[in-house]
């Protein structure tokens, strides 16, 4: 178990959790009973703030005329998935011309998360909300997908750096954005994703008249997980709800003994563990403890569970909830997280740099982070009103999202130890 920062006393967030779940319906329905008006509210609102507005009001469709439902939350909810699922018709026929147009090009895209999910494993597009439609090229293929974009009247700003491991989002009127990877990872990364096999792997799936390729199941699964951890949960519970939806549709198609491999392979094992334990806690276990456990031991990881619980929870937007969880920040505590970012463990540095010569890493350490955040610092100051109490909090979660990243690159030996 992790000790993770969960507010059992939040009635509305327990309830959510439970929705989200347990597949009983009767112990949904008994975590329902006693919400007040003011309760539903908040869980309407948390469901929104974690982008699974419509998985809740499917579960909760699910229990029937039994369950203590107001019919003004479950209107609202309704709403919220019928939205979903008309803007999601137009994403889905934009998505189908432009892979076409790939393919005229010579390009072969996999398509990756959300678009991906939505149809091949949630089975209806209205359940997964996404800001953004990814799909994975080959790197030799990117000025030719570039170009097949930009014919079909997408756009990027005239300067476009490279995200890492994306080209800079393509935008169009009427279209939701789309990032173009040539990899899974952000380079350089601990990932190592094999990639040519990974396009071998790749699987057809269709919507509507439309087919295009996903990742096979156990490439889909690590991939989460790691997208999860890499961005310090600072996504909520979506991703959570991603990886249960996939682990419940493909079950016993999920070959655990080749994850448990590719998870070495491409350095990610510390990741599976820690989402796995933190779905464990919040929603309940999705595989047997055995199974987590064959991905590392790492007993720290209560502490690091801890910190991942309340990142997860900060994306709520409960001004009380924010108000609890709010700590002291003095110059002191400040300046220990600057330099917790700025300079983590060697261990850390190694294999983030991949490269032994770590006093070199530290030097240019400084720039590297510059490069990659300059835009976030220029964003948090734009607001005077809101200032300080914006910077402390993105100070903190950049702090908690560093542990977490630490943890994960601790240790070598026991993420990545051989059978």
């Amino acid at each position: 178990m992790i000790d993770g920062d969960v507010d059992r006393t939040d009635t509305a967030r327990a309830a959510l959790l439970c929705c989200l779940g347990s597949t009983d319906p009767d112990v949904v329905a008994g975590s329902l009973e006693g919400l007040t008006p003011a309760d539903w509210e908040r869980l309407v609102k948390k469901s929104v703030c974690h982008n699974v507005a419509p998985l809740v009001y499917r579960n909760l469709k699910r229990l029937g005329r039994a369950a203590p439902v107001p019919g003004s939350a479950l209107e609202r909810l309704r709403e919220i998935y019928e939205a979903e699922t008309v803007r999601k018709l137009r994403v889905y026929q934009e998505l189908a011309r432009l892979l076409e147009t790939l393919r005229k090009d010579g390009v072969r895209a996999i398509v990756l998360k959300g678009a991906h999910l939505a149809c091949a494993v949630y089975g209806n597009i209205g359940l997964r909300p996404m800001c953004d439609v990814d799909i994975l090229v080959r790197k030799t293929d990117l000025p030719a997908a570039r170009q097949s974009l930009l014919g079909i009247g997408y756009g990027q700003p005239q300067y476009t750096p490279d995200k890492g491991k994306h080209l800079y989002p393509f935008t169009k009127a009427g279209a939701i954005p789309v990032e173009v990877h040539w990899t899974l990872e952000t380079e350089p990364e601990p990932l190592v994703a094999d990639r040519d096999h990974l396009r071998e792997r790749a699987r057809p799936f269709t919507f509507g008249k439309s087919e295009a390729l996903g990742l096979c199941p156990d490439d889909l699964f690590l991939h989460l997980c790691f997208h999860a951890a890499h961005h310090g949960f600072v996504l909520g519970l979506q991703p959570l709800c991603d990886i249960v939806e996939v682990v419940g549709f493909y079950d016993d198609r999920l070959d655990w003994d080749a994850i448990r491999s590719r998870a070495r392979l491409w350095r990610v094992s510390k990741s599976v563990f820690l989402t796995l334990r933190l779905i464990g806690d919040l929603l309940g276990p999705i595989v047997p403890d055995s199974v987590t456990d064959s991905f590392d031991s790492d007993r720290s990881c209560a502490a690091v569970g801890a910190v991942a619980s309340e990142q997860i929870f900060s994306i709520e937007g409960d001004p009380a909830a924010r108000q609890r969880r709010q700590r002291p920040e003095g110059v002191l505590e400040k300046a220990r997280i600057l330099l917790g970012t700025l300079f983590p463990p060697p261990s850390t540095m190694r294999l983030v740099y991949q490269t032994e010569r770590v006093f070199l890493t530290y030097l240019i350490r400084p720039f590297d982070l510059f490069a990659r955040y300059s835009w976030l610092g220029q964003k948090l100051f734009k607001r005077s009103g809101r200032r300080d109490r914006s910077v402390g909090a993105r100070m903190r979660m950049l702090h908690n999202t560093n542990i977490i990243r630490n943890w994960i690159l601790s240790a070598p030996g026991s993420a990545e130890r051989d059978d």
